[in-house]
């Protein structure tokens, strides 16, 4: 189908067997229906999100109103999948785009996104699209991100050249710390599309990194390593004025799946003690403050699940995909020393099918929404509840 066709709405309701919440199912058509993941805005604004399927031999980007439930396709898609799928042997042909490698832009109504080498945004209301940014042929571009005054996209790019070998993440990152391959932040301006190279070293595996939502001269970065060096940290603070990286000191050095607190102030991430300490085994949920100081930590467990965090925009509240159950999303209050938990919903998804069958809770900017997805019977499907419905605190 081509860009700007309107969907009917596939939207079903029903309520949660836990927490007797409403439950939206958003899609039912297509296959892998994907938000955009990790930490990266995936709402254009109150009542609308972005996400990217499959459809025709094609992935298409496509909104959909959290209200009525309305499909609108923003893009005709080139191909299947991003290159960085396709290089690590994953799927597709690596020249159409993916949730990985999409952001939105909450007040400008707009997509920004990478299809094979190019930076592209389609606004969403008049679906023009544009030509920002031409990546080139010797980079493959991490996960996408939007700096908090939605001006500057941030492209982590990652050379060609450590994925010129098999095997999985943990050979990609042995690759780039043992050739001193270089890892490199660009910035692109929204309005004309120049770009400046914000970072750059040698030797380590930049994927994950974003702009603080209240500076665009810090940068939460997961600048790894070989995953052997244990005491190596993986979560960085970049100070981009001082050249500086700074690295929070984490419970677990290797803590990844981080995301900022919403005023700028410090950060949330978790991960699994395994110092042998009374607390090994367990998973912590951690708040640190830009200094790198602890503000709060929490234990769970064992048993500990995988999982991924995000914040309400109080920044009271942590939303989080697993570590208390392998198919919930738990509401976490931080208090004192401690911490009270509330179950959202149960997700139920199939996490066998990788990165794009987790669920990736969003809050919205306005708190109202919280969207994760569900890989459910072969299905990968987006779901949607009011968090008004629910007292979290």
């Amino acid at each position: 189908m081509p860009k700007g066709v309107v969907y009917r709405p596939e939207m079903s309701k029903y309520v949660d067997p836990v927490s007797g919440i409403e439950v939206v199912q958003l899609t039912s058509t297509r296959q892998w229906n994907v938000h955009p993941t990790y930490h990266v805005n995936g709402f254009l604004d109150d009542q609308r999100i972005v996400f990217t399927a499959e459809a025709e031999g094609a992935t298409n980007i496509y909104a959909c109103s959290l209200l009525g439930g309305d499909i609108t396709q923003l893009t005709a898609g080139r191909g299947t999948s991003y290159l960085l799928a396709y290089l690590a042997g994953e799927r597709g042909d690596g020249r159409g785009t993916d949730a990985f490698h999409i952001v939105a832009g909450y007040s400008i109504h707009a997509v920004f996104f990478v299809e094979g080498d190019e930076l592209r945004t389609v606004n969403v209301d008049t679906l023009e699209e544009e030509l920002l940014f031409h990546i080139g042929p010797d980079w493959v571009c991490g996960v996408l991100e939007l700096s908090g005054d939605e001006q500057t996209v941030l492209l982590p790019l990652l050379p060609r050249e450590c994925f010129n070998t098999y095997g999985d993440l943990a050979e990609f990152l042995r690759r780039t710390d043992r050739l001193a391959l270089p890892s490199r932040l660009v910035g692109v301006s929204v309005r004309d599309g120049r770009s400046q190279i914000l970072w750059e070293e040698a030797g380590r595996f930049i994927g994950h990194a974003a702009f603080s939502p209240t500076s665009d001269k810090y940068i939460l970065c997961d600048r790894a390593t070989d995953p052997d060096r244990r005491t190596e940290p993986l979560l960085w603070l970049l100070r981009l004025e001082e050249a500086e990286a700074v690295p929070f000191p984490t419970r677990n050095p290797k803590t990844g799946h981080s995301v900022w607190l919403p005023d700028g102030t410090g950060v949330v991430t978790h991960g699994m003690v395994v110092d042998q300490g009374p607390e090994h085994g367990a998973e912590y949920v951690q708040i640190l403050n830009l200094d790198t100081s602890t503000r709060w930590i929490g234990y769970h467990g064992p048993p500990r699940y995988y999982g991924h965090c995000h914040v309400t925009p109080d920044g009271q509240t942590i939303t989080v995909d697993g570590v208390f159950s392998p198919d919930q999303i738990t509401a976490v209050t931080p208090h004192g020393d401690g911490y009270s938990t509330k179950v959202i919903c149960v997700h139920g998804t199939d996490s066998s099918g990788g990165q794009r069958a987790h669920a990736h809770p969003h809050v919205s900017p306005d708190g109202e929404w919280l969207v994760f997805g569900s890989l459910r019977g072969g299905r990968k499907d987006l779901f949607a509840v009011r968090l008004n419905e629910l007292t979290i605190g």
